[in-house]
């Protein structure tokens, strides 16, 4: 499990599937900004959540907040900005389950009992068990399908799917292990059964559909979402949003699937998502069609992702909560949330405080002052454009060069041979050497990464590699010795060992 995970995070680290549907119009944001105290919160709770953020440096990249559909807290933390889309993985999973309700809701599939054989007839011969004749489309959604055994098996399906240049089939071909419907497996793979029934049953791809009929009546406009090889689009995770639209579709979800006086979701399907439909193992918490139901807060639902991406729906307090980040504990920044409700009414404002929050908010976004006196070791110019080849390995990694003498030109260039995801040659990433990140996109789909770096002594550099919109930051440290290298890298956001690896100068 654990060397899949490292393998994981430097695939990630590259990059995705080559196909993208991207629609990639200006940022615009229509909500309407209010003073918590305006919605029963209080000020001087968020206030403090912002100063732990900082304090601890948790890996948060936006925090947004919503009441009675206004706005009370749209934070974006340094060098996230607002504008930026950011990869919010498994969360994809909540909008494809409300994309197939929409399906369902227009007759383009008879309900979520109608059984996955119907779909697919041209793999009849593969639906060649009595379990597996009655998979319905209520097991995927439910991950109770029996495609997997646990998370762990799940994983390893998904990471082998994404190597096929037929994904369905591949889904197809595995063997139930469970009874569908008697227990609870995370299995992505079911979920992209779910992509490839919608664009069967309304003629559209996934994204296609749900642009028309989801995206463009919410007015969200801008977002990246991916494709595997089959040209099916992911509805399993890895798609990119604004945390203002991800906000929409929580909101849609606590007005029972109406908006602006249309009703997008029935009520119906919106009530059988946000309730349980299986129990976890553990007997804690519940799933519903694609939303997690951690029974702590009464009616409280959640679409989570890989990093711990959050859309918070909590009816009871008619509250909309989004949080994205490279991993960090959504339980310690949601209890500052939770406390901040004193009324569901108004409370008497402070300006004050309101004041200072939007200051924080300010400087939090802000690109810090850069430092003085930047140490260079006087290794850098000698190693200045020289190829370092790493020893062979499964992660794709081929080269590096490192330039950092130049302090306003710094880079680390990274040779790539990776036929998962298409992409060999060499991928550059600017260095800031003064204490603050270079912002480029240089990035598998053109989103923004930061990264910085600086010499702890003549012989090591340390690279501070924030790939913010998707989800990663990694800390690689990169040892020198007598024309021999120990490159170490870390992924912050937990999702395996750190990784090392020898090099040799060329």
């Amino acid at each position: 499990m654990k060397i899949l995970l490292s393998i994981t995070i430097v695939l990630y680290l590259i990059g995705c599937q080559n196909t993208i549907q991207e629609n990639n119009q200006s940022f615009r944001s229509n909500d309407v900004f209010v003073t918590p105290e305006s919605q029963g919160m209080n000020s001087n709770v968020l206030i403090e959540m912002i100063d732990l953020v900082e304090k601890e440096n948790i890996n948060v990249n936006s925090i947004v907040i919503a009441r009675n559909n206004k706005t009370i807290l749209d934070a974006h933390f340094y060098p996230n900005k607002k504008e930026f889309v950011h990869d919010v993985a498994s969360v994809t999973k909540s909008i494809t389950s409300a994309i197939v309700g929409i399906a369902i809701d227009n007759g383009k599939i008879e309900s979520e009992y109608q059984r996955i054989v119907d779909f697919f007839p041209e793999y009849e011969e593969l639906f060649n068990s009595e379990w597996k004749k009655k998979l319905t489309i209520k097991h995927l959604l439910s991950m109770s399908s029996g495609l997997c055994s646990d998370f762990s098996d799940g994983e390893r399906q998904l990471n082998e799917m994404r190597l096929k240049k037929n994904s369905i089939e591949y889904i197809l071909q595995q063997k139930l292990v469970t009874e569908p419907g008697s227990q609870f497996a995370y299995c992505s793979c079911a979920t992209q059964l779910l992509s490839a029934i919608v664009q069967k049953a309304t003629g559209k791809k996934l994204g296609d559909y749900g642009n028309t009929m989801l995206f463009e009546p919410l007015a969200i406009k801008k977002y990246i979402i991916t494709s595997d090889k089959s040209g099916y689009h992911n509805g399993w995770g890895d798609s990119y949003w604004l945390s203002s639209d991800l906000l929409k579709i929580g909101q849609l979800y606590l007005q029972q699937g109406k908006w602006n006086g249309k009703q997008i979701i029935s009520r119906d399907w919106i009530q059988k998502s946000s309730s349980e439909q299986i129990r976890l193992q553990n007997g804690e918490e519940s799933y519903g069609y694609k939303w997690w139901i951690p029974n702590e807060l009464e009616g409280l639902y959640e679409g989570r992702g890989r990093g711990n991406q959050r859309l918070v729906v909590y009816p009871k307090e008619q509250l909309v909560v989004i949080m994205t980040g490279t991993g960090f504990d959504p339980g310690q920044v949601g209890s500052f949330i939770i406390r901040s409700i004193e009324s569901k009414d108004s409370i008497p404002e402070n300006q004050y405080s309101y004041n200072k929050l939007q200051d924080k908010i300010l400087k939090i976004q802000a690109q810090p002052n850069q430092k003085g006196n930047v140490f260079i070791s006087k290794l850098a110019e000698e190693i200045k454009d020289r190829d370092f080849i790493f020893e062979q390995n499964s992660f794709g990694l081929t080269h590096f060069k490192l330039i950092s003498s130049d302090i306003s030109n710094a880079k680390l260039i990274l040779g790539l041979n990776i036929s998962r995801s298409e992409e060999y040659g060499e991928r550059e990433i600017p260095l800031g050497m003064e204490g603050i990140y270079k912002i480029s996109r240089n990035t598998r789909f053109k989103t923004p990464m930061a990264a910085h770096a600086k010499w702890l002594s003549e012989s090591e550099i340390e690279i501070d590699y924030n790939d913010f919109s998707s989800n990663h930051k990694y800390r690689i440290n990169v040892n020198f010795n007598k024309g021999e290298v120990l490159w170490n890298m870390y992924d912050e956001a937990g999702f395996g060992e750190t990784i090392s690896l020898n090099a040799k100068i060329k």
